[in-house]
C-alpha cells in the first residue's frame, strides 16, 4: 500500500530532474542523454505525484544506461503529450515516454 502525494507541478522540472539524476552514470559510461519533447511540455502543469513520476522515470533511465553500450549512441528521453478535455478548464494528460 502506498499513498500518493498529489500536488500541482511543472512537468518539465520533473523531467529535468530525471535527466540530472542520470548524468553521472551517463558520463561514466560515455553515453549522452538527450531530451526530445515539444514546447508545450515546457509549460505543462500537472496534478499528481511528481516524486513517484520522477522515481519511475529515473529508475527506467538508470536501467537503460546500465544495459547500453556507448557505441549504441545516445539515450533519448522523449515525451509525446496528448490532452483530453473533460470539462471547463480541466484536461486529462496522456503522456507517452
Amino acid at each position: 500500500y502506498m499513498e500518493m502525494n498529489t500536488v500541482e507541478f511543472k512537468l518539465e522540472e520533473a523531467l529535468n530532474t530525471v535527466l540530472m539524476q542520470g548524468m553521472p552514470l551517463g558520463k561514466e559510461k560515455q553515453i549522452s542523454i538527450e531530451r526530445d519533447w515539444p514546447v508545450e511540455v515546457s509549460c505543462m502543469h500537472l496534478y499528481g505525484d511528481n516524486l513517484r513520476l520522477q522515481q519511475v522515470l529515473a529508475d527506467y533511465l538508470a536501467c537503460t544506461l546500465q544495459f547500453t553500450q556507448s557505441a549504441e549512441g545516445p539515450i533519448v528521453l522523449q515525451v509525446i503529450p496528448n490532452k483530453e478535455n473533460i470539462g471547463s478548464g480541466m484536461q486529462i494528460a496522456h503522456l507517452e515516454f
